[in-house]
């Protein structure tokens, strides 16, 4: 790859406080394409913050963000970032394919239905509704809805907390299959163990700062 490529995500000198409390402390880091990045640290570290100054969810005190070049707020507007929070409700009473395909028409270059169903393993369930799901299967659901704008910068918050382990088998091949093809992932994680077999990379925070960055053979 060409050292001119242009890195899909620069976070520059970013900080960010909460009163008395600073939550990321003075972050740089560069995201390339292809690449999976795993932000691995305790909770407190600084994890999510950080994530959501990326989807323009919060504003940094200091410092500078740029997804594929631009401001965190147009990239996500123009669909180049796809997420998944913590925290995020399911329409009680949708079903699959339709919550989908409703999403997936607010973007300017969507991916196909089809695509999006079987990547994220949902075909057989398109037509069933959300709160009759698994907790498995409704992250699957919430992958889909991210995945559903075709997005360069897939974002994940430890997506898998919540799941046990034949959910965390099923998740992270459906992740794998869409960055394989050259875009871009960068998750949260508290599981060392998630962090080596995901990622290509391993970013360490503890107390808002980066404190170790490397491949997962490095870091461990």
């Amino acid at each position: 790859m060409s050292g001119m490529t242009q890195p899909t995500l620069e976070l520059s000198a970013v900080h960010r406080r909460f009163g008395d409390v600073v939550a990321v402390d003075d972050v740089s880091l560069e995201v390339r394409p292809g690449e999976t990045v795993a932000l691995l640290g305790p909770n407190g570290a600084g994890k999510t913050t950080l994530l959501e100054m990326v989807l323009g969810l919060l504003r940094p005190d200091r410092g500078a963000i740029r997804v594929l070049g631009a401001s965190t707020e147009k990239a996500t507007a123009g669909g180049h970032v796809g997420a998944m929070l913590q925290e995020g409700g399911l329409p009680p009473g949708a079903r699959v394919a339709e919550l989908v395909d409703l999403v997936r028409r607010l973007y300017p270059r969507p991916m196909a239905l089809e695509d999006v169903l079987r990547l994220t393993g949902l075909e057989a369930l398109v037509g069933r509704r959300v709160e009759r799901l698994s907790g498995g299967e409704q992250q699957r659901v919430r992958l889909a809805l991210a995945l559903a704008g075709h997005p360069e910068l897939l974002v994940l918050d430890e997506p898998t907390a919540a799941m046990d382990v034949g959910g965390r088998r099923a998740f992270w091949p459906a992740v794998r299959g869409y960055v394989a093809g050259g875009r871009s992932l960068v998750f949260a994680t508290h599981r060392l163990e998630e962090a080596d077999e995901v990622a290509d990379r391993v970013v360490v925070m503890y107390a808002g700062r980066v404190v170790a960055d490397g491949d997962p053979a490095e870091v461990k």
